[in-house]
This record gives structure tokens, C-alpha cells and sequence, in this order.
């Protein structure tokens, strides 16, 4: 077990990353697990039998389950997306050149199909009454007392629009362009800080990475709900309605 105790360290630090509650970790999946296959898990030149059999079986293992080779299917995983939107990840430095392009470029796809959604929602809604313009809504915007600055300023918003003078934001293309020449984030950062600070820059990222973020890297934190209504729903409690269980699994989960 000696030889082993090394790489089982290294498997035992990838896992309680993934297993966080309060942190993201989707994005991490793939940034993990390429470096525990080539890095990690590469065999040394001293290396013992056992312990370059075990890493053999460990990287066969993640690259089958994970599906790490170059296909199609790996760019439209939500992990690889999810880490593409981690500005910590977001250059894919763990990947090969082809495999970063890919993924930027399923970033852009996704981005213009925001950028789309919003239009049709957009024009989905009704229209209030009035709210196309009459005399009455001229006579609104001019009339006054104040002829300065203002009144400019309020005319030309109600004429261009607010969202005129936001260059990185017209186009999605543009706006993937500009948010992967960023440098990355300290890997200590919190991704959702970054994004809460640089929603306005990227508005269609940012409602990407809202979308995809929040998703859990693994099954853990939900299983750990379960074991926390299972140790507040015993034989000595049996009494306790349903609404009340909701209640202390709730307190139990966000002291």
C-alpha cells in the first residue's frame, strides 16, 4: 500500500474538490481530469510494478468515462461548457489545440442562440398601450424647463438606446472574442464573483454561465441530503410531518 499511497493522495484531493457544496465545480471535471491522466497518473521511471499497473487501470478507466479523446460529443458535454465559462478554465489549458477550438467554437454557437432566444422574446411580448408614441409622448420627452445636458442625454437614450454605446456587446462572435482575451482568473478566484463584477461586458455569457454554473459536478451533495433526512426522520420521531422535515433538512443544509 506504500506505493500506492501517493496516487490514492492525489484521487482523495480530486475528490473532495468534487464534492464541494458551496463552490462550482463542474467547471472543474475536465480541467481534473486531464491533468490526473497525463499528469498524475503518468508513469515514472520508478515507479513499482503495482503502482504503474494501478495508474495504467486509473487512466484507462477516466478516459473511457469521461470520454477525453476528440469527438464531437466531448465539446457539447455540459462539463467542457461549463468550464470554457469558468474564467479560471475558460482557456482550456488542459486540452489540445483542436479541442480548445472546438469548445470556443461551441461557446460562440451557444452565445448566438441567446443572443436569438432574446429577440424572440423580445418580440413575443405585447406591446404596452401608448408605449408606441403618440403626440402626447413627444410633447413627454421635449417639453420642460431644462434645455441642457439632461434633456439631451434622455433624448438620445430614448433614440439610440441605453445599450448603445455597450461595443463589446453587439455581436456574440465579438463578445466570445473578448471575454477569451481577458487574461484567466487566480484559480482561487470565485467564478461567480468574476461574472457578478463582468455581467454588463458579456451579458450573453453571463446568462450562460448562470445556466450552467449552477449544475453540481457530482451526485454528492444531493446524496448528502439524503443522509441528513435520514438522521432527522428516525423511529423516535415519527410524529414529524412532512412540512416539518422539509423545514429541519433545510436548516440542517444552509447553517
Amino acid at each position: 500500500m506504500a506505493d500506492l499511497k501517493p496516487v490514492l493522495e492525489t484521487l482523495k484531493c480530486a475528490t473532495t474538490i468534487m464534492s464541494s457544496e458551496k463552490t462550482v465545480s463542474i467547471s472543474h471535471i475536465y480541467p481534473i481530469t486531464f491533468s490526473i491522466i497525463n499528469k498524475h497518473m503518468a508513469i515514472a521511471t520508478d515507479d513499482r510494478p503495482r503502482a504503474a499497473e494501478f495508474k495504467t487501470m486509473v487512466r484507462q478507466s477516466l478516459s473511457q468515462r469521461m470520454e477525453v479523446d476528440y469527438n464531437e460529443r466531448l465539446v457539447t458535454m455540459p462539463a467542457m461548457i461549463a468550464s470554457a465559462l469558468d474564467p479560471r478554465h475558460k482557456h482550456l489549458p488542459f486540452s489540445s489545440r483542436e479541442k480548445t477550438k472546438a469548445g470556443l467554437d461551441k461557446l460562440k454557437e451557444l452565445c448566438a442562440d441567446v443572443e436569438h432566444a432574446s429577440i424572440e422574446e423580445d418580440m413575443g411580448e405585447e406591446e404596452e398601450p401608448g408605449a408606441a408614441g403618440g403626440d402626447d409622448d413627444v410633447v413627454a420627452v421635449t417639453a420642460g424647463p431644462s434645455s441642457g445636458a439632461s434633456h439631451k442625454e434622455s433624448a438620445m437614450s430614448l433614440l439610440l438606446g441605453d445599450d448603445y454605446s455597450a461595443a463589446d456587446a453587439t455581436d456574440p462572435q465579438l463578445e466570445v472574442d473578448t471575454y477569451v482575451k481577458d487574461s484567466r482568473s487566480s484559480l482561487e478566484s470565485n467564478p461567480l464573483d468574476w461574472w457578478r463584477a463582468n455581467q454588463t461586458r458579456f451579458p450573453r455569457l453571463a446568462r450562460l454561465a448562470q445556466r450552467y454554473l449552477c449544475i453540481p459536478g457530482t451526485s454528492v451533495p444531493s446524496e448528502r441530503v439524503f443522509s441528513a433526512a435520514g438522521l432527522v426522520v428516525n423511529r423516535l420521531r415519527t410524529r414529524l410531518t412532512p412540512e416539518h422535515v422539509d423545514m429541519l433538512v433545510f436548516f440542517n443544509k444552509n447553517k
